[in-house]
């Protein structure tokens, strides 16, 4: 059961968390548990080391697609993006 700390956290099809980013609003609708959030803009951060990143990862460096460099990026939790060149590479990731 979903209990919330104060009443305006709730208003008609709308749930707003407040997160250490601020107030995301989250909005529920259609048949069933359908929930929608919008977060902030990204910011893009570091560019990382493509074999480090194969490494950790479990992949071969070749599965990874050199023309989008791995990079730190956030809407509020820093993570790490990464394109994998080929579907069948997903598989193998750790």
């Amino acid at each position: 059961m979903l209990k919330l700390d104060a009443p305006e956290t709730v208003q008609g099809d709308t749930v707003t968390l407040n997160l250490n980013v601020g107030a995301v609003p989250v909005r529920f609708s259609g048949e069933g548990l359908f929930g929608e959030m919008t977060q902030r803009d990204p910011e893009f951060g570091a560019e990382l080391d493509p074999r480090e990143v194969a490494r950790l990862t479990g992949l071969a460096v070749e599965d990874l697609d050199p023309s989008l460099p791995p990079q730190i990026v956030s809407t509020g939790n820093r993570l790490c993006h990464r394109a994998a060149a080929l579907c069948r590479a997903l598989a193998r990731l750790r």
